[in-house]
């Protein structure tokens, strides 16, 4: 058994040789990806599958990253003798990328299973989800935002969901999408969450779709890079007064400068005239100590 141990090691070893130059390439690194990796090259199959499946439940993943995770998933269920799990999550990760590529002196073995899935993507007979979406260009407050996309090839079990906050906001509320005819599928985000201002102010969103388990199929954005759509400021509304930078004619300094100088040599209650922007007079009382 030790030395069975042993051998695979030194396999796995050998698969991941390659892994500096396919990291720096690829540039997928997380703190779970990372721990995965740890775990694949001791050979610790059962631990970094429970790892995956941790790592594949957030939200913040993104699609290549969700590649990275389906890869490493099939190698440890491969190295586990389970080739019917392995092509299961390679046919997931060519729904999440489906350019994605192996390292250089990856095993045989293992790029021999990657190669078939491969090529049944190619010739149709897995077809990756797509997601084709097209940002509005502004909302107008006071009332819902439907956001409309294109599904591809979406499982049966799988559903379309609409993540949206307000942006400098930290957590995302959803709703799912309602199909339409032809692939097309509607969300909305409600009125009360586009509230009118006197500026505008933005929202973030991302489209997301999963499988039965809630795993990321495809989608359109993400938790960490989010579509942007700017809600426009309420029509006639005046503009927030605080807001207002010009400085009244009895704000500025050499008012009081003149106001003053002509006090000290009166002694007594005056008038100043200003005849700048605008006509107004001033009324300012000095009292001189004896």
């Amino acid at each position: 058994m030790g030395a069975s141990r042993a051998l695979v090691v030194i396999l796995v070893l050998g698969l991941l040789a390659a892994a500096p130059a396919f990291a720096a390439r690829r540039a997928v690194h997380s703190r779970e990806i990372d721990k995965v990796r740890q775990l694949i090259a001791e050979a610790e199959f059962d631990r970094a599958l429970a790892e995956i499946g941790r790592a594949l439940a957030q939200q913040h993943n993104t699609d290549l990253m969700l590649g990275t995770l389906y890869e490493q998933q099939g190698t440890a269920y491969l190295y586990l003798g389970n080739e019917d799990k392995a092509r299961e999550s390679f046919e997931r990760l060519f729904q999440a990328v489906p350019d994605f590529d192996l390292a250089p002196g990856t095993s045989p073995k293992l790029r021999s299973l990657f190669e078939q899935v491969k090529s049944d993507v190619a010739r149709r007979m897995l077809q990756p989800v797509t997601v084709a979406h097209q940002p509005p260009p502004r909302a107008e407050p006071g009332s819902g935002l439907d956001l409309e996309a294109q599904i591809g090839s979406m499982p049966e079990a799988a559903r379309a969901r609409l993540y949206y906050r307000r942006a400098g906001t930290e957590s995302y509320s959803s709703t799912f999408f309602a199909e339409l005819e032809g692939g097309r599928q509607r969300a909305q985000i409600p009125a009360f969450e586009l509230p009118e201002q006197a500026s505008e102010y933005a929202l973030e969103y991302y489209i997301e779709v999963a499988d039965g388990a809630g795993r990321r199929l495809a989608g359109a954005g993400n938790a960490l890079e989010p579509l942007l759509v700017k809600v426009a400021a309420a029509r006639g509304q005046a503009p927030d007064p605080s807001s207002v930078s010009e400085e009244r004619w009895y704000q500025r300094w050499w008012v009081w400068a003149i106001a003053g100088g002509v006090a000290a040599g009166a002694g007594a209650a005056i008038a100043v005239p200003m005849l700048l922007d605008q006509q107004a007079t001033l009324p300012v009382t000095v009292r001189v100590q004896q």
